[in-house]
């Protein structure tokens, strides 16, 4: 369920990234979209690390 709303979170990030130029600017803080965009990268990078460091908890 998570990874369902996390999968949705992104493919709407990426659809209102390519219409933001157009239509969110004006309403949106690009603040706010840099911030947004931060907890993404950060949640991508916890998800590509977690399983890195289990495995090599696992080969110790």
């Amino acid at each position: 369920m998570g990874n369902f709303f996390f999968i949705f979170f992104l493919s709407f990030l990426v659809l209102s990234s390519s219409v933001s130029d157009y239509l969110y600017k004006p309403i949106v803080p690009s603040k706010v979209w840099a911030f947004v965009y931060l907890i993404a990268l950060a949640k991508i990078h916890t998800l590509l690390i977690l399983p890195l460091l289990l495995t090599k908890c696992m080969a110790s």
